[in-house]
């Protein structure tokens, strides 16, 4: 009872420390006439990074839940409470739209995704040098690339591109945290269930042309490779060995024809089924394309159905192809000169 007490009065004071915290700065803000519009002061530099803490779905897009930090400073902000030193009890957070509305804030958005999910609300914190400090959770459906012309041995690029929607380079300016990690990915995050796994990630800064201007952005390329231990154990090495055991029919004595045939017959059949029902994921995208498992799959067939021709040709040659009629013929015995001449 004591211990419930106690969380609901930490909750409570917690509450109030973040009321006070917006009540005062937004006495602040209105004795310095703050109006929340880009400073002055431009360029402004955005710096951020990202933490994926889940990745799920990943194909020709991936589904990924992800913590967006960004950081500026605003001149405008500087000495605006008693110098503090501790982070999470003397700067308490601004949440919800009418406590972070009073202040500026970059207007990030992700481009180029199929569907992004706000989960929380923004949460922001304002130190007395002017930093600002934002942190928002967002889910995001990025586009992949596959090659699929080599699948399984592609290499899977998703991208996460991030920009302002409305400030040019001239205004705003973003780039990765080069003291912290820029983009973080949670090693609890397992991507067995795909036989996929993470490779590498790439960060970049780059600037986007539009009609408008140049816009700069932020892109995080992350490289999936695929685990090959199903491939080869349900599609290479089963398709590799019905090739092998076609072959045993060579050493087999021609005039073998039923042993020749069973074994013709019965590799022809499992070939058959691993070329149309081969190794495939649950994927729209590699099921409609011809890949490389594919052709793997089909030569290994011609192999086959190529030793099953041959068992054709040698039974068909091993024959007579027409049988010597037999004329009988009568004895006939002739006397020439007194002597008698049996023929034949």
């Amino acid at each position: 009872m004591w211990v419930l007490v106690v969380l609901l009065a930490a909750v409570g004071t917690g509450d109030a420390q973040q009321v006070n915290y917006a009540q005062q700065l937004q006495r602040v803000l209105s004795q310095r006439n703050y109006s929340a519009v880009i400073p002055s002061q431009i360029p402004i530099v955005d710096t951020a990074n990202l933490y994926v803490e889940n990745c799920r779905d990943v194909s020709s897009t991936a589904v990924m839940d992800i913590y967006l930090r960004e950081s500026w400073v605003d001149p405008r902000l500087v000495n605006w409470s008693h110098p503090d030193n501790s982070f999470f009890s003397k700067h308490p957070k601004l949440s919800g739209p009418e406590q972070t509305g009073m202040l500026w804030r970059p207007d990030t958005y992700f481009f180029l995704t199929r569907s992004e999910t706000n989960h929380l609300t923004e949460y922001v914190w304002v130190f007395n040098n002017g930093t600002v400090l934002k942190s928002q959770m967002v889910t995001v459906e990025v586009p992949c690339e596959l090659k699929v012309e080599i699948f399984p041995f592609d290499t899977i690029k998703c991208t996460i591109s991030v920009s302002s929607y409305s400030y040019v380079v001239e205004e705003l300016i973003y780039a990765w945290d080069k003291v912290f990690a820029p983009i973080y990915f949670d090693p609890e995050v397992t991507l067995t269930d795909q036989n996929i796994f993470l490779e590498r990630i790439e960060p970049r800064e780059e600037l986007q042309a539009y009609q408008l201007g140049d816009f700069s952005a932020l892109k995080a390329y992350f490289y999936f490779k695929r685990d090959l231990s199903p491939f080869f154990v349900q599609v290479y090495i089963p398709a590799a060995m019905v090739v092998v055991l076609s072959w045993i029919g060579f050493w087999i004595n021609r005039d073998a024809t039923s042993a020749r045939a069973s074994i013709r017959i019965t590799t022809v059949l499992p070939m058959m089924t691993l070329a149309l029902n081969g190794y495939s994921p649950d994927e729209p995208v590699i099921i409609s394309a011809a890949t490389a498992c594919d052709l793997y799959a089909w030569i290994c067939f011609g192999f086959v159905i190529a030793a099953m021709i041959e068992f054709a040709l040698s039974d068909y040659f091993n024959k007579p192809r027409y049988a010597k009629a037999k004329i009988p013929i009568q004895s006939a015995h002739l006397s020439v000169e007194g002597r008698s001449v049996s023929w034949p």
